[in-house]
């Protein structure tokens, strides 16, 4: 059971850029929207993507193994290099999976030191359990996250509110695996599938692993997902 409760997060990318700014990453950072992973609308997204969010419907469906994650063959450098914080905030998943695609892989080198994510980002692999509850207790994160909350196009819900959608990030937290970065599970999971260094969370064959996760979820072909792009203006 959920102790403290915010905001829902507009899926806005202006939303997400203010919320990464005001807690430490360097304006060169930026989330834009994915309208399509059609190939002739991706040439118009600045590359390289760092990671990706996406929100869903969050039913049942979303609870279920995802095919093509695990933890298989994973080296403990591997695992040490990933930045992963349970959700204890309730209604807080669009805070996580912003955290998520700003403490992982290349995107950390833009956070500003002492910033709040900076503590974040460089937990060390013995304090990686103290990360939700350093999220949790941290009133400048309460404080600049409800000051962004409220600047929606929509009215926002009430924190105890029961919300019906959910955010994860997808990011090549290590140089060469897509990871799937979801507060609401028990860890993260990499795609068992080595996609090697070269290349971005968009490039192939990570693009179709995140097709397939959207077909799995069922929302492919109703069109009630939004995605969202971080990358470097």
């Amino acid at each position: 059971m959920y102790t403290k409760h915010f905001t829902p997060l507009e899926s806005d990318p202006a939303i997400f850029s203010e919320l990464i700014h005001v807690l430490g990453v360097e304006e060169k950072l930026e989330f834009v929207e994915i309208y399509s992973f059609d190939v002739d609308t991706l040439i118009y997204l600045p590359r390289p993507v760092l990671a990706v969010i996406v929100i869903f419907p969050d039913d049942d469906v979303a609870k279920s193994t995802i095919t093509g994650f695990g933890e298989h063959s994973l080296t403990s450098e591997e695992r040490s290099r990933v930045i992963w914080a349970k959700q204890t905030i309730n209604n807080a998943c669009g805070f996580y999976a912003a955290l998520h695609a700003v403490c992982n892989g290349t995107a950390k080198d833009f956070i500003k030191s002492g910033s709040v994510f900076d503590i974040i980002a460089s937990a060390s692999n013995e304090s990686r359990p103290d990360v939700a509850n350093i999220i949790e207790t941290s009133d400048q994160i309460q404080a600049q996250y409800a000051n962004v909350a409220v600047k929606g196009s929509t009215s926002p819900g009430a924190p105890t509110d029961e919300v019906e959608y959910h955010y994860v990030c997808f990011t090549k937290a290590t140089n060469s695996r897509l990871w799937l970065l979801d507060g609401d599970r028990d860890g993260p999971l990499a795609c068992n599938e080595d996609c090697g260094v070269e290349g971005d969370v968009l490039d192939s064959p990570n693009r179709e692993t995140i097709q397939r996760f959207l077909v799995e979820h069922g929302s492919a072909s109703s069109n009630n997902f939004a995605m969202m792009a971080l990358v470097q203006t």
